[in-house]
């Protein structure tokens, strides 16, 4: 697992976050942690009522869980619940392409760098890893094995509670990072130049992207893989953002 605090977006972004965080972090605290207990709060539904024929039926769970290449209902949620919460916009981030600070270049766009998918299945899977060494269980065990255990838990929302005041408290300053939108063109923007969500993968690769693989190309956005080799333009070189638009 990667170390958020050695990326290139961490260290681009660390003075002008420390900032904003010291200005808004009891909101930013709350809001986080509600968000957290929204989404495990769901899973425990489904294995304590849906998996059990207490609520609903499993179909009704399958339409809304299952995967269709690498999205689902669920996993739209995840990304609203999580992908755009925390608008760090280019002007908080302080962050812009040398291209889009020219004055004589007027069509520019905010950029959400990592992406709202990726930010969604990162903070889900930080999440889901606290919970397991909070229940004590091995990090091998078999997906939602967390959720498992909390079925069984009479203090199962204690527990998620806990878990998520503390990524919340503990954890949510070194990966606000995460929600670094970047001022860059128009043409630097394009779908054809730059990368969205995945990548451009077949259906099969798509379905072969397991947690390791999705780590990999998150790290990669991170250190601005993506900008530094786009596949139309120039490298998107990043500077500090210029305030003397019209």
């Amino acid at each position: 697992m990667f170390k958020i605090e050695k990326t290139d977006l961490y260290k681009k972004t660390k003075d002008s976050l420390s900032e904003y965080w010291d200005i808004n972090k009891d909101h930013l605290k709350y809001e986080f942690c509600i968000h957290l207990i929204q989404y495990a709060c769901g899973k425990y539904y489904d294995y304590k009522r849906v998996n059990t024929g207490d609520a609903h039926t499993k179909d009704a769970l399958l339409a809304y869980r299952k995967t269709n290449k690498t999205s689902s209902k669920a996993f739209q949620f995840q990304r609203l619940l999580f992908g755009y919460r925390i608008d760090l916009s280019p002007t908080k981030t302080n962050l812009s392409s040398v291209e889009a600070n020219k004055k004589d270049n007027p069509s520019f766009v905010k950029d959400h760098i990592i992406g709202t998918s990726l930010i969604g299945f990162y903070i889900i899977f930080k999440f889901k890893d606290k919970l397991r060494k909070a229940l004590e269980i091995d990090p091998s065990a078999n997906p939602d094995q967390e959720f498992l255990e909390l079925a069984k838990n009479e203090n199962w929302f204690k527990t998620i509670c806990e878990v998520a005041e503390d990524f919340s408290e503990n954890e949510l300053k070194e990966n606000l990072c995460l929600w670094s939108q970047c001022r860059i063109t128009k043409l630097e923007h394009e779908k054809d130049n730059l990368v969205r969500g995945w990548g451009k993968l077949s259906t099969e690769e798509l379905n072969s992207l397991d947690d390791k693989k999705k780590l990999k190309i998150i790290e990669d956005r991170l250190n601005l893989f993506h900008y530094k080799k786009p596949k139309k333009t120039k490298e998107i070189e990043i500077e500090q953002y210029h305030r003397y638009r019209k």
